[in-house]
């Protein structure tokens, strides 16, 4: 009897895991689309897709989306930096 109950505690651990981390997950990427821009109607599109479908949206998003968003001039600017601090190390720039 045991038994019973401790492989069901897991289980409805395991299942009560999975639904919160779909449910963080699903958060993560709304708030995601929301912050960025995108072009033309795929922020509206992403958002359906979200809502809809939520687990699998999200998934979605994350593998198609992510890769889909505007760029900021604040990134690109980054990135820049980024590469010419490695194009340049170990020379001095004086």
């Amino acid at each position: 009897m045991n038994k019973t109950i401790t492989d069901f505690s897991l289980e409805l651990f395991t299942w009560q895991a999975l639904i919160l981390i779909s449910i963080g997950l699903w958060i993560y990427c709304l708030i995601d689309i929301l912050k960025n821009k995108f072009e033309k109607n795929d922020k509206t599109i992403w958002i359906l897709v979200v809502l809809l479908l939520p687990f699998l949206g999200s998934i979605l998003y994350l593998c198609i989306g992510n890769n889909k968003k505007i760029k900021t001039e604040l990134e690109t600017r980054y990135k820049q930096q980024i590469k010419r601090t490695k194009n340049n190390k170990g020379k001095h720039l004086i």
